[in-house]
């Protein structure tokens, strides 16, 4: 009894602090309570969804902050804030009650800008992070519908090639986990396909990214694992195996990748 009683008291405070979304006076503590409860309530994106001016007031936040992202004068404070939304927003794209509805409204064209913004600043950094686990979130289990709007809407291959080739650990861990799943698609492989400089572009990023952690003692094996899978995907578009066949592919995977007679290791570099 004393757990229904609990469960309903919670549902009541989490209530509230939707409501208080729409008054900017109240929105920064609800912020900051609901993105601390988004990823333990499986509920929470489609609740948002349904609720009055809520993802109106995410936008607002959102679309508030841009000047100071762009700029590269967000503060830590700031960036929390509108890390916070983000999350928000992340909840209803990867719910796939509210993944639909989400992406027939085109929302998310209001976060993807943020990642061509090329400022480094620390606190833009953990925004970028913020809009990329919505994107991973979108990816988690991929359909074409999803894919086809990722890449029609952004230009989402050269941005991933970007942040793999520049990117810390942490996103180049995240932005090869998308691309291992958008591979999944043939509809990503024939966008490769009928964009050749792109296709070289996210292959040679890739390859950099390998040659990367051949020396790193450090590295974080996941990111190995989704490149190699991405690397065996592209061998089924032709370009991309010719690219791959005429020096794009590391030694250090060459066995893996292409049946090369000539086994390396990732230790071998």
């Amino acid at each position: 009894m004393a757990t229904t009683t609990d469960e309903s008291e919670d549902k009541k405070q989490i209530f509230s602090w939707i409501k208080n979304l729409c008054c900017k006076d109240l929105r920064y503590d609800a912020l900051r309570e609901l993105a601390l409860r988004s990823s333990l309530n499986f509920e929470m994106g489609i609740i948002l969804w349904h609720s009055f001016g809520t993802v109106a007031a995410l936008l607002q936040e959102i679309t508030s902050s841009y000047a100071a992202v762009w700029s590269g004068s967000l503060t830590w404070n700031d960036s929390n804030r509108l890390c916070w939304a983000i999350s928000l927003i992340q909840s209803i794209a990867g719910h796939p009650e509210t993944q639909k509805p989400f992406l027939s409204s085109e929302i998310i064209s209001f976060l993807l800008p943020i990642l061509d913004v090329k400022v480094q600043t620390e606190p833009v950094t953990h925004v970028k992070l913020a809009v990329l686990g919505v994107v991973g979130g979108l990816v988690k289990t991929p359909s074409k519908e999803v894919i086809s709007f990722l890449l029609e809407s952004a230009n989402i291959l050269s941005i991933i090639a970007d942040y793999l080739s520049l990117g810390s650990k942490l996103t180049q861990l995240i932005t090869a986990y998308i691309l291992s799943r958008m591979l999944e698609h043939d509809v990503t492989l024939e966008h490769l396909h009928g964009n050749r400089k792109a296709s070289f572009k996210l292959v040679y990023a890739m390859y950099k990214v390998v040659d990367q952690l051949s020396t790193d003692p450090e590295a974080d094996s996941r990111i190995l694992d989704n490149i190699v899978t991405c690397y065996k995907r592209l061998t089924q578009d032709e370009f991309a195996k010719f690219m791959l066949n005429n020096g794009l592919t590391p030694d250090q995977l060459r066995k893996d990748i292409m049946g090369s007679d000539e086994p390396t290791t990732i230790g071998d570099h």
